[in-house]
């Protein structure tokens, strides 16, 4: 049966951040109809046996899935999509640091477009890499598309299960980002990009 909402959580190696991600889902009660989804993709800290301990104090109906061996952030999220029952798929990591009032910003803007993308205004610390990569995507997107996008590297976004009825993913790794936004451009579906507090 389709609920309203999906929360898909890929996690590895998030063990510093795992029980504040555990304690923010438990806060989503009030909301009538979701299920959570939370996949561990191989971590070898103690992420899983967090979880594993604390997933039946988590309201809601919820699934716990553990990949052996580390297989990509991208094949994850895919994992999630495809068994997400929700309407709407909201997904973001433990490392995100997301606050009850955020998800709230999320389900708002959540029939705003069809691809919401979320932004925290002082982001996660990422390498120098990571800092150019996200810019030249960036850049690459406004100059192909006209789309001004900030932080299309971003883990934080609202999906809509129908679109991937439409859309296959072929990404194995965080290339995953730039190939989502890619093809809802190609299929002329909206895109948004909204900006989230750094504080509860």
């Amino acid at each position: 049966m389709a609920t309203d909402f999906t929360f898909l959580i890929p996690v590895f190696n998030e063990g510093n951040n795992v029980y504040s991600m555990l304690d923010t889902l438990n806060d989503i009660k009030i909301i009538d109809s979701y299920e959570i989804i939370i996949i561990d993709d191989g971590s070898w800290d103690e992420s899983n046996l967090i979880i594993k301990n604390n997933m039946d104090k988590i309201k809601g109906a919820n699934s716990f899935f553990t990949h052996a061996g580390k297989k990509g952030y991208g094949y994850t999220l895919k994992e999630g999509i495809a068994s997400a029952k929700g309407k709407k798929i909201i997904t973001y990591t433990p490392g995100d640091m997301m606050t009850f009032n955020n998800i709230l910003k999320l389900i708002e803007a959540s029939s705003k477009a069809d691809l919401i993308i979320g932004k925290k205004k002082q982001p996660n610390q990422i390498s120098i890499y990571s800092g150019v990569q996200r810019d030249v995507l960036s850049i690459s997107l406004y100059l192909s598309s006209g789309l001004k996008i900030s932080d299309p590297t971003s883990t934080i976004k609202v999906l809509n299960k129908k679109d991937f009825e439409h859309i296959e993913l072929l990404s194995y790794d965080m290339k995953i980002h730039f190939e989502i936004i890619q093809k809802y451009l190609k299929k002329k579906l909206t895109i948004l990009e909204i900006i989230l507090d750094d504080k509860n």
